[in-house]
């Protein structure tokens, strides 16, 4: 299945612009893959504004949030795995929503191949 926080994203998104906000995200800076500025790593949490202005090439996906942002007049590009966002809100009247938590996709074990066979097999071969 698709992740529905992709869905949730779009849609608080949407509400928020329509309803003539200006939309911020809150993100988890410690959660894997998470591409920001390093002068951010130290944090535990950082906001961003994603309006229109802010961030005109803003791309939702099924991995993450994706975006350029200036930084000191330095574009810096930005992206967020979806399982690092916490919430999405209106900046003014904070409304929005906190994301259900996800769990970080899970990635194979480069040091083994798919088609290596166990290294520790308890069976052997009878004659």
């Amino acid at each position: 299945m698709k992740p529905l926080n992709k869905f949730f994203i779009n849609a608080l998104y949407d509400w928020v612009i329509e309803s003539n906000g200006v939309p911020y995200i809150e993100v988890n800076v410690k959660a894997l893959g998470v591409i920001i500025p390093p002068q951010f790593h130290e944090q535990d949490k950082i906001i961003f504004n994603i309006s229109m202005d802010a961030a005109p090439n803003l791309n939702v996906s099924d991995d993450g949030v994706s975006f350029s942002a200036r930084f000191g007049g330095k574009s810096e590009d930005i992206f967020l795995p979806l399982h690092s966002i916490l919430s999405l809100f209106d900046n003014e009247t904070k409304s929005g929503m906190q994301l259900p938590p996800m769990e970080p996709p899970v990635t194979e074990d480069p040091k083994q191949d798919k088609d290596d066979k166990p290294k520790d097999n308890p069976f052997s071969i009878v004659k």
